[in-house]
């Protein structure tokens, strides 16, 4: 986040304290050109910043502070968004913090509306929260396995299991909704959504500095996984085979946490970032030309991802 660039008033104010520092964030686009990056603060705060054309900066238009709710104000660990680009004029996004609270919010231009508002019991272990199709919320417990789904109106509980991976640092759902994939920090796992049975490993490197989570995103319309690494790598799998297609190499090497991937018709671009202490952030940009992987002497042979020079 040190690239962002934040209204002086927010900086001046606590520029030293880490309570203020901003942990997790999503993005969301509105049809009336509006960019809209969400930020969750480590002491609990909500900040809602609009690009501006004008000044070519973030400036707040929202900001919940902690305890907005009425409860005690707690670290945000976690956050997702219903949709990244907006269909209609009412945007979603959910919060989960870390004594358990979990939180649904609808965006406006206006401002920001609670939909629910929950507290799960403290075995649970909140962890990791997503979006379903129909706007129900799944959420993940750190430890002990623990997965359910939330209506998306009330906030009722109208799942629930206990046989998820141990720990879940990261997790994302398939489009379909057949499947989850969480980071375990040694290793990406896949368990069926609609009652957490075991499908598939995808092997990490072997090389685990840090138990910290890593981000893994779907790629090339679910076919396969990017995962980050703390080897100074991310990892491409196969979905279904759970197979190494490739490895993307970050040059400064250490932890690679950050990843994302955007599928077009022609290509597939995935974007990498570095976390080295003391030093910024490298993004690199990798990118596919779309074709069908062309099968030779009964092995697939995959395009490969080619490192940009310069961001397209």
């Amino acid at each position: 986040m040190s690239e962002v660039a934040l209204p002086s008033k927010v900086a001046q104010r606590e520029p030293k304290q880490s309570k203020r520092a901003f942990q997790v964030a999503s993005w969301m686009y509105f049809s009336s050109k509006i960019h809209v990056l969400i930020l969750g603060s480590v002491r609990g705060d909500i900040c809602l910043l609009s690009w501006s054309t004008v000044e070519n900066v973030f400036q707040v238009f929202r900001s919940l502070p902690p305890g907005t709710l009425g409860d005690q104000g707690s670290q945000i660990i976690a956050m997702d968004v219903f949709e990244t680009v907006v269909t209609n004029k009412t945007g979603y996004f959910v919060t989960a913090t870390l004594d358990g609270h979990v939180h649904l919010r609808s965006l406006t231009t206006a401002g920001t509306e609670t939909i629910f508002s929950i507290q799960l019991d403290k075995s649970f272990n909140l962890g990791p929260v997503r979006f379903g199709k129909t706007r129900d919320v799944y959420v993940f417990g750190t430890t002990g396995g623990g997965t359910m789904r939330l209506d998306h109106a009330t906030g009722e509980i109208r799942e629930s299991h206990t046989r998820g991976p141990v720990p879940m640092g990261t997790v994302i759902i398939g489009h379909s909704e057949s499947l989850f994939v969480a980071g375990t920090g040694q290793d990406f796992q896949a368990y069926r959504l609609q009652d957490t049975v075991y499908r598939q490993t995808y092997t990490g490197p072997g090389r685990l500095i840090a138990p910290i989570s890593k981000d893994i995103v779907f790629a090339e319309e679910e076919t396969t996984l990017v995962g980050g690494t703390d080897s100074g790598m991310a990892i491409v799998y196969d979905t279904q085979s759970g197979k190494v297609i490739q490895t993307l190499l970050y040059p400064r090497g250490g932890l690679v946490q950050s990843v994302a991937s955007r599928s077009l018709e022609n290509a597939c671009f995935v974007a990498v970032a570095g976390s080295i202490l003391d030093y910024p952030s490298d993004i690199l940009i990798f990118k596919k030309h779309r074709k069908t992987p062309a099968t030779i002497a009964g092995l697939i042979n995959y395009p490969a991802f080619v490192k940009l020079l310069k961001p397209a």
